[in-house]
């Protein structure tokens, strides 16, 4: 018996379909994972610059300035659809500062956003002293 039809018989194309899907289902979970990460590092580098604006601001304030005032002070901000919570602890003469006549203090900035039902966050320290 001889075949005169010319084609694809279905098992050549479940065959042909099978190494289709495995070829391209990793490339899609990659790219579905990777705009995930860019979306993540956006956040982040939002987040970041958000701290770094108010730790600049702090910085180029004098010692004695009130904004330098020991406390917590807090803000929100948003951007990228995303809203970002800052807060600000200045600790005079932070424990870590083992000579006690140091006039020095602690400036930490927290930012903080939530990101698919988890708290993510940035904090930056830096450590400010009187002029001499």
């Amino acid at each position: 018996m001889t075949r005169s039809e010319k084609g694809f018989s279905l098992l050549e194309v479940l065959g042909a379909a099978t190494i289709v899907a495995l070829i391209l289902i990793p490339i899609f979970i990659m790219f579905y994972e990777g705009v995930g990460f860019v979306s993540s590092s956006k956040d982040k580098n939002l987040a970041t610059n958000f701290a770094q604006e108010k730790m600049e601001y702090l910085r180029n304030k004098a010692y004695d300035d009130p904004e330098l005032q020991d406390g917590t002070y807090s803000d929100t901000s948003t951007a990228g659809g995303k809203i970002f919570n800052r807060k600000v602890t200045i600790v005079s003469s932070p424990s870590e500062i083992t000579n006690s006549n140091a006039d020095i203090k602690r400036i930490t900035v927290r930012v903080s956003w939530t990101r698919e039902g988890q708290t993510q966050a940035v904090i930056l320290v830096t450590y400010r002293a009187r002029k001499l």
